[in-house]
């Protein structure tokens, strides 16, 4: 297997997820818990079929959402987000330290 990280798809029809969403959250899940890191390898489109007995556009449609640039850079909005919070928070520590040496 030459060290290389495999995931496994299966699908519970009971769930009351959809199918390409379950393979979505099996693979972030995967790497949530570093059974799969950046750049492993996902099985092909043609494997899953084979063995989960799914339609190929419901495993593409997973794979798009997955690969989807938003979805790969979470962590970077998550840091701008704060960065815009905080430097709004000085602005208005700004204003508020100007206006209190207007007044007095």
């Amino acid at each position: 297997m030459n060290g290389e990280r495999v995931i496994e798809f299966y699908l519970d029809g009971r769930s009351g997820v959809s199918p390409y969403m379950q393979l979505v959250q099996q693979v972030r899940r995967a790497m949530r818990l570093g059974l799969l890191v950046d750049g492993d390898q996902l099985p092909t489109v043609k494997d899953v079929v084979a063995k989960v007995a799914i339609n190929p556009n419901t495993v593409l449609k997973a794979y798009r959402e997955l690969f989807h640039p938003a979805e790969r850079f979470w962590l970077f909005q998550g840091i701008e987000t704060a960065l815009f919070v905080a430097l709004a928070v000085l602005l208005l520590l700004a204003a508020v330290h100007w206006v209190r040496r207007r007044i007095s």
